[in-house]
């Protein structure tokens, strides 16, 4: 699978989460996000869910399993681009968001890593 590279800028890496991928593609997504994190040695990863017009329960929890891992990681995850559409079915899907940290833009996602910088 190729990837897109991501944007990486000071202390944090911007990706976009790529939608509708099998679960063997989603995988190796997966581990190519954790290498790249791994790699560049990050504060922060952005991820972008602008790409999803559509997300279920199952897919959710997938994408909720990389942001545990890149937290184990010790690299703190801000989550953003989900639509109102995907909210709405999220909200009456899911029970717990349990410290996932949600932003409306990319501009609150950067305002959130530019005032917790360190310089």
């Amino acid at each position: 699978m190729n990837h897109v590279p991501g944007h990486f800028i000071d202390n944090y890496l911007l990706y976009a989460l790529p939608s509708d991928l099998a679960e063997g593609a989603f995988l190796d997504f997966s581990e190519f996000l954790l290498n790249e994190v791994t790699k560049r040695k990050v504060e922060y990863l952005i991820l972008d869910y602008s790409a999803y017009q559509i997300m279920d329960k199952t897919e959710f929890l997938r994408c909720r399993s990389l942001v545990n891992k890149v937290e184990l990681m010790g690299v703190k995850v801000i989550n953003h681009g989900l639509n109102a559409g995907v909210v709405s079915v999220l909200v009456d899907l899911v029970d717990d968001f349990g410290g996932m940290q949600f932003t409306g833009s990319l501009s609150t996602a950067l305002t959130l890593v530019g005032d917790n910088a360190k310089f």
